[in-house]
């Protein structure tokens, strides 16, 4: 009776040493740590074939083993993520790198609205007066209509469309801006010629005063009375007329027209 309780004890005991949860371990040298039946023991460093170890009877004791170590299982699921860690401190920041090409130019956007007018500025200061500027003259036109001219006769003539008059201040031709008469230019035509004897012209003023236009000796349908360096003061009022001293002539011209002007400035 009494080694039956005894056996019993020891089994109950046996039982409660194999409840406890085995952890296998290891390391390089032999156990030396506390172990519990059936608790495994893997020496890293022994020989192979001698590298297991059993923890063994009551009190457990450490029993190399003779045999090799298992394959190893499968490998195990993945354990879930720990958490985030602390981020760490911001690195020293790197040399700046070249300059990369420049790209493409983009399209042009699209044209804005146009902004309001702005205000009108102030008036500048009037600016200085110019030089004044050259002074502008004016002309009267002259003509005769055909004519025979005939020997040793004066002549008048003005604007009228009519024949040389031999009358004076009958063939007016009235200033109404006063100046100076610079130039006259008188063309003759003459369906005959007629000889080379001399013929003048004058531009007569007032019926007083003669100033000659030119003298012209040649024999030739076309006669030209010019002269551009006259001098004459005309004031408004005064009236002026184309006085001609024709010649004793070989042979008269005939079918004799003029026309022509007087400059004044």
């Amino acid at each position: 009776m009494r080694t039956m309780l005894i056996s019993l004890i020891f089994a109950g005991l046996t039982l409660a040493q194999l409840s406890v949860p085995i952890a296998d371990q290891g390391g390089i040298g032999i156990p030396t740590m506390e172990c519990v039946p059936g608790q495994r023991y893997i020496q890293y460093g022994a020989t192979p074939g001698r590298r297991m170890w059993v923890g063994v009877d009551l009190p457990c004791t450490w029993e190399q083993q003779g045999g090799g170590v298992g394959t190893v299982g499968p490998q195990g699921p993945q354990g879930a993520p720990g958490p985030q860690g602390i981020p760490g401190s911001q690195g020293t920041p790197g040399e700046r790198g070249p300059d990369g090409a420049q790209g493409i130019q983009g399209i042009p956007g699209v044209k804005g609205d146009t902004g309001d007018q702005g205000i009108q500025g102030i008036q500048g200061i009037q600016g200085i007066q110019g030089v004044p500027g050259t002074t502008v003259g004016y002309t009267i036109n002259v003509q005769a209509l055909t004519s025979s001219p005939a020997d040793s006769t004066t002549v008048y003539f003005g604007l009228l469309p009519k024949g040389p008059a031999t009358s004076a201040a009958i063939s007016k031709v009235y200033i109404r801006k006063a100046g100076t008469i610079k130039v006259a230019e008188i063309y003759c035509y003459s369906g005959t010629a007629g000889t080379a004897e001399a013929w003048s012209l004058y531009v007569r003023k007032n019926n007083t005063t003669d100033t000659l236009i030119a003298t012209l000796s040649v024999s030739a349908s076309e006669r030209v009375f010019s002269n551009a360096a006259l001098s004459i003061a005309v004031a408004v009022g005064d009236y002026i007329e184309i006085k001609g001293i024709q010649p004793l002539w070989a042979t008269n011209p005939l079918t004799t027209i003029y026309g022509g002007y007087l400059y004044i400035e």
